[in-house]
């Protein structure tokens, strides 16, 4: 079984927090150069722009700050598969 890496890219809403593409390319970039085991980057986004790693729409209406808590649903899981 392979490794499914998740990130998420956004602009928070306050704008205190920035997440930009390259953010997410370095993370990625990093993260093969250390796990060198079979694995999947995926980065859940409403930007896709500048991405460099496989990506999924954001189409959620939840505040923010429950998106991640969505990654455990069934609908997350089999999005991500």
């Amino acid at each position: 079984m392979s490794l499914t890496v998740v990130t998420w890219k956004y602009k928070s809403e306050d704008r205190s927090r920035h997440y930009t593409s390259e953010h997410v390319n370095w993370l990625a970039e990093n993260f093969r150069k250390h796990y060198r085991k079979s694995h999947r980057f995926v980065c859940i986004t409403d930007d896709p722009t500048g991405l460099e790693v496989e990506h999924i729409p954001c189409t959620l209406s939840l505040p923010k700050k429950y998106r991640k808590l969505w990654l455990f649903s069934k609908e997350a899981e089999q999005l991500v598969k």
